[in-house]
């Protein structure tokens, strides 16, 4: 019999951004989509409609908080309601879509995120201006810049303020959130403000020093997926199926509780789920097959977690007692628990 012929690398690596190229559509991501969309439509709302549209004239913007745990697919879901934006028809003439995207410094300072939204308007300072002076300069740019929103993505490293003394934190994040708050009301040039990041950041802005910025924020939260759940068990069987067809390939999946499975091993978050699927058909094309099977899973799986087929739960009869953070430290980079342990 002849063995299907293995897929050149740059055929595989084409495969691979087509698929990587159209988001798996959920819940979670649609209402995304339409609150960064609602944002972008209120660009064109004024407090005066017998005056211009200008930037005294135009009528507030809000935030839009994004959170979930790692690998939940919040980055994701952001990136992809951006991508989707379109033109806007004014008086003047069409207002195109111009985001402003920025991983949060790791080491979080107001200079520093200053620093990261001019060095993306290629405007990066030549030396150390200090924060205040930062801040100004930030201001200025983006009234004569017009940007249309800004996504701070890992935004709980805010919650972080470097050199910061654990008793005087929360004094920091007031002034840093006060800086987002004062980019949302920029006279000459409101800006909305996208964050995401980890639950962490939700919590805080329960807090009533924080409430000035919740007022003008709305917090949607990501939800991990749940085993047995009817609607999460679909959207994987519509996301997996809508994936292989992408690229030609078809499921011929025929094990128990198969979905319930993929939930466990990603602990239950959508984007890594996701992100296995992929991996499996990745594996079916270079090996030169049509159909992706749960072989193709569970050997995803044994590869990135060193899991014998006893502790890997794509193939294992009491697969929902294996520990499910295996697989998600193995892809962050983090200590793997033992795969033979068991919860």
């Amino acid at each position: 019999m002849t063995q299907p012929s293995k897929m050149p690398d740059a055929e595989l690596t084409a495969l691979r951004n087509e698929l990587m190229a159209k988001p798996f559509l959920t819940d979670d991501l649609t209402a995304v989509e339409d609150a960064i969309a609602r944002r972008h439509q209120a660009l064109l709302h004024v407090k005066d409609t017998r005056k211009p549209r200008s930037g005294e004239n135009r009528a507030p913007v809000k935030a839009l908080v994004v959170v979930g745990a790692f690998r939940y697919g919040k980055s994701r879901a952001v990136e992809n309601g951006i991508s989707r934006l379109k033109q806007l028809e004014t008086p003047s003439g069409p207002l195109l879509p111009r985001p402003l995207s920025i991983n949060a410094p790791e080491h979080f300072t107001i200079e520093a995120f200053g620093r990261s939204v001019l060095g993306r308007l290629k405007l990066t300072p030549a030396r150390a201006l200090g924060p205040s002076m930062t801040i100004e300069r930030l201001h200025s740019r983006i009234v004569r810049n017009k940007p249309t929103l800004l996504h701070i993505d890992e935004a709980q490293r805010m919650l972080t303020p470097e050199r910061v003394a654990q008793h005087r934190r929360e004094e920091e994040q007031v002034k840093i959130f006060g800086q987002l708050r004062a980019l949302i009301d920029l006279d000459e040039w409101p800006l909305p403000v996208v964050l995401s990041g980890t639950p962490e950041l939700a919590r805080a802005l329960e807090r009533d020093n924080l409430g000035f910025f919740r007022e003008v924020a709305e917090i949607i939260a990501i939800a991990p997926m749940r085993v047995g759940n009817q609607t999460d068990q679909e959207n994987l069987e519509d996301a997996l199926a809508a994936a292989a067809e992408k690229v030609g390939m078809t499921v011929d999946i025929a094990v128990d509780k198969f979905y319930d499975r993929l939930i466990h091993a990603a602990n239950r978050a959508r984007g890594l789920a996701f992100d296995i699927c992929h991996e499996a058909i990745l594996l079916a094309a270079s090996a030169g097959r049509k159909s992706v099977t749960v072989e193709d899973f569970i050997a995803f799986y044994a590869r990135k977690a060193g899991a014998l087929r006893a502790a890997n739960p794509f193939a294992a009869a009491d697969w929902h007692r294996i520990d499910p953070k295996v697989l998600l430290a193995a892809m962050s980079g983090e200590k793997v628990p033992r795969i033979w342990e068991v919860k």
